[in-house]
C-alpha cells in the first residue's frame, strides 16, 4: 500500500478547488464518502475522471516497478521480520503451557503490537513534526521494522478518542464509532499490561502459601481441628480467586474478540 495517492494531491487539490468541486474530506464515514462522490460525479464529471481515475491510474504505471520491489520488502518483512503469520505468546521457550493460556496470550500479545506498532507507526507519520524517528525511518526502502513504543500508540489513541467531542460535519464524519474503538482498545491494552500482571497471588492471597510453608502441618501426625480449618477456608479462598481470575480472563477476551473487525490502521 502506498503511504500517497495522486488523486489526493496538492495537484489534485488545485484541479478540483479551480474548477469549483466539492471539497475533497480528510475523513468520512462510508456514507459520507459515497455522497461527496456522487456529488463530485453528477457536477463535474471530467475533472472527478481526471483527478480520481487517470491520476491514479498513470501513478499505477509510472510507479509499477518500485510497487513490485515494495511488494517483495513487505514479504520479506512479514514473514521474517514480524512473522504476522502466527500469534506471539511470548512465553519463555521449552515449557507446556496449557490451551488455554496460549490462545489469552496470544490475543492480547498481538493487541499490545497493535498499539505499540501499528497504531505508533499512525502517530509517526500523521504527526512527523512532532515526533522524531529515527533516519531510515523515514524512508520506505530502509524501514524494515517497526518502532516500538507505547507513549506514541497511547498518544495516537487519545487523539482518537477524542473524535466524538467537539463539532463535526455529520455528512462528512462522525468520530463516534472509532473514538469508541479506541477507548476498549486502551481499556483492554491497560488491563493487560497494568492490571491483570498486578493481581495478587492466589497461592499467597488465600494463605495457601503460608501453610505450606509450616512442613508439620502435613506430617503424618494428626491435625488439629484449628488446622483442619485453615486448611479448608484456604483453599476455598484459592478456589474462589482462581474461578474470579478465569471469569476475568474470559470476559476480556470476549471484549477482544468483539472488537477484532475494528482492530485496523
Amino acid at each position: 500500500m502506498r503511504n500517497n495517492y495522486w488523486s489526493c494531491s496538492s495537484v489534485s487539490k488545485f484541479i478540483r478547488d479551480w474548477c469549483g468541486a466539492p471539497k475533497k474530506p480528510e475523513a468520512a464515514s462510508t456514507d459520507g464518502w459515497d455522497a461527496w462522490e456522487e456529488d463530485f460525479k453528477s457536477n463535474h464529471k471530467v475533472v472527478y475522471w481526471f483527478t480520481e481515475e487517470f491520476l491514479n491510474t498513470l501513478q499505477d504505471v509510472i510507479c509499477w516497478p518500485m510497487d513490485k520491489l515494495r511488494d517483495i520488502q513487505m514479504y520479506i518483512i512479514n514473514r521474517f521480520v514480524d512473522k504476522i503469520h502466527y500469534l506471539p505468546t511470548r512465553l519463555p521457550p521449552g515449557k507446556y503451557y496449557e490451551i488455554d493460556d496460549r490462545v489469552l496470550r496470544g490475543m492480547f500479545e498481538t493487541l499490545v503490537d497493535f498499539v505499540e506498532c501499528e497504531k505508533a507507526h499512525m502517530e509517526l507519520i500523521c504527526s512527523p513534526k512532532d515526533n522524531k524517528a529515527p533516519w531510515w525511518y523515514n524512508f520506505r526502502g530502509t524501514r524494515w521494522k517497526h518502532i516500538r513504543s507505547r507513549e506514541l500508540g497511547m498518544k495516537y489513541l487519545n487523539w482518537e478518542m477524542a473524535l466524538d467531542q467537539g463539532e463535526h460535519d455529520e455528512n462528512y464524519f462522525n468520530g463516534s464509532e472509532q473514538a469508541g474503538q479506541a477507548r476498549e482498545v486502551v481499556a483492554l491494552y491497560t488491563w493487560w499490561k497494568d492490571v491483570r500482571p498486578n493481581r495478587p497471588n492466589v497461592h499467597e492471597a488465600s494463605g495457601w502459601h503460608d501453610i505450606c510453608n509450616k512442613r508439620d502441618i502435613f506430617s503424618n501426625k494428626e491435625r488439629t481441628e484449628e488446622e483442619e480449618l485453615a486448611i479448608t477456608n484456604s483453599l476455598n479462598k484459592l478456589h474462589q480467586l482462581e474461578q474470579m481470575y478465569n471469569d476475568e480472563d474470559e470476559q476480556m477476551m470476549i471484549r477482544l474478540v468483539k472488537i477484532l473487525k475494528g482492530l485496523w490502521t
